[in-house]
């Protein structure tokens, strides 16, 4: 699980992709009714609205899996996400913080980068990858965890307020 994201937009028949690697737009022609070809392989689709997933067989072997995620909101609930939270594996420290209705990532007082949505739940941060949050059974956000690059999923926790 690497929290690449790909969007697909339907066009004129065929399916464009933004996002993935290198962040192109390449066009995929239909092959059947749910296998298209394009520049980044051969694209398998299954499943039904909200459950959807593909497979990317890429020419060289390399398979990826993709399933459909909710789109973020138009407005995020800042005050959901703010907090402090640590990695017990890192031994690290950071803090989630609003302003302006944006969400801001604080590793040390001088240094953050802003948090934007990419779906429910999952930012980007600019230079360090994306940030997926996780909820406990009631809707509040317990923990993150972080993808960059070859760093998959570490995960934070929300500290304790005392």
């Amino acid at each position: 699980m690497t929290d690449q994201t790909v969007s697909i937009m339907a066009e004129q028949g065929q399916l464009t992709t933004s996002g993935g690697r290198g962040g192109a737009r390449p066009t995929d022609m239909p092959l059947g009714a749910s296998r298209f070809l394009g520049p980044l392989g051969e694209t398998v689709f299954s499943g039904s609205a909200g459950k959807r997933s593909f497979l990317l067989l890429r020419a060289d072997g390399d398979t990826g899996h993709f399933e459909e995620v909710r789109p973020a909101p138009a407005a995020i609930k800042t005050a959901d996400y703010v907090g402090e939270f640590v990695s017990d594996e890192l031994d690290v420290h950071l803090e989630i913080a609003a302003r302006d209705g944006k969400l801001f990532l604080r590793r040390r007082p001088a240094d953050e980068m802003e948090l934007r949505p990419s779906y429910v739940d999952d930012f980007q941060a600019q230079g360090l990858g994306s940030l997926r949050f996780m909820r406990d059974a009631s809707g509040k956000v317990t923990g993150f965890g972080i993808f960059a690059g070859r760093v998959l999923d570490v995960r934070f926790r929300r500290a304790s307020r005392s």
